[in-house]
């Protein structure tokens, strides 16, 4: 049996714990929140990316259809089939690599985005056991394909896809300009809006 001592100071941080766990359980909901906000501009901001791209090799701009893994399907039938420089273009390449992650992370968004329960998937407390997870079936499927980990390790995964999509963006921005100059692509310049 523990001393005396060790016991009462043991009890004493109970408190302390469990305020812990109350304020880890409100950083955890609005953490998880601030995930799902950052998973939702990125694929947005890979969205603009596909418009560009569709703008310049389509001469399209039909905002709710060009998304990315679309438009990058579409230039894979269209123009890498076709054109042997484009299939052996660096930025290409680049960009066709970066699909499978973006889907997963589009999936990874969705999921988060319509969670009913944006918490963490362990609780963790001075008497706890086991990790405690969600409670019904639906909500460990989505706890499951959210994977949460640690905030740091969030923040990791965060960091890879912002570094992601900085090299997809200068990839499309090399193969708009390689289209332009090389395919002699020119896009038709539309009116703004009203005129």
């Amino acid at each position: 049996s523990a001393p005396v001592e060790d016991q009462e100071e043991e009890a004493s941080l109970y408190p302390e714990w469990d305020e812990m766990c109350i304020a880890f359980g409100l950083l955890s909901s609005e953490f998880w929140e601030s995930v799902a906000t950052a998973s939702l501009k990125a694929c947005s901001a890979y969205d603009r990316i596909a418009q560009l791209l569709a703008y310049v090799f389509f001469n399209m701009r039909v905002f709710d259809r060009d998304t990315f893994v679309p438009v990058v399907e579409r230039l894979k039938k269209n123009y890498v089939r076709e054109d042997p420089l484009t299939k052996v273009h660096k930025a290409w390449r680049v960009i066709e690599s970066s699909v499978k992650p973006i889907e997963a992370l589009q999936s990874r968004r969705n999921v988060l985005t319509h969670s009913a329960a944006l918490r963490a998937s362990v609780v963790w407390g001075p008497n706890s056991t086991r990790a405690v997870g969600p409670g019904n079936a639906l909500e460990r499927a989505r706890a499951l394909a959210i994977r949460q980990d640690t905030p740091q390790n969030e923040m990791g995964r965060l960091r890879v896809e912002a570094e992601r999509l900085t090299s997809v963006l200068l990839a499309a921005l090399d193969l708009c300009h390689f289209g332009m100059e090389t395919l002699n692509l020119r896009p038709v310049r539309f009116p703004p809006y009203g005129k």
